[in-house]
């Protein structure tokens, strides 16, 4: 009766299928710039699909600030961005290629702060 039960589960699944699409971050990119004393401007860009029906980018994003051996810091170094400008990004195709149909869609998202907190120490930080 088990191998009846599992057999037909099997073709049902088989016999249904579902298409199934996803959407996502497609890559993106951490920087800061040092503005002396313990101030760094943080640069956090996020690229996504932006075809139909695709997830947003987050309002915020908290930044995760670790020692240079992974150690967290007491009080907490972490910080919090805010998502600024979202701007479509162009595709930049060679001459020789031929364009897919629908063309891609992706857009970049910017989250910057001021982080004032981070003095200098042996070894450095690590942001994630």
């Amino acid at each position: 009766m088990r191998i009846k039960n599992y057999i037909i589960t099997l073709l049902l699944f088989i016999g249904f299928p579902c298409i199934v699409f996803a959407t996502h971050i497609v890559g993106g990119s951490l920087t800061y710039v040092y503005q002396g004393g313990s101030t760094y401007l943080v640069t956090l860009k996020l690229y996504r699909d932006c075809g139909s029906g695709t997830a947003s980018f987050p309002a915020n994003v908290t930044i995760s600030v670790r020692g240079n051996n992974g150690a967290t810091f007491s009080p907490s170094k972490d910080f919090n961005m805010n998502l600024g400008t979202v701007t479509n990004i162009s595709a930049n195709l060679p001459p020789c290629a031929i364009p897919p149909n629908p063309m891609p869609c992706v857009q970049e998202g910017i989250y910057s702060t001021t982080v004032t907190n981070l003095p200098p120490t042996a070894g450095g930080y690590h942001l994630y």
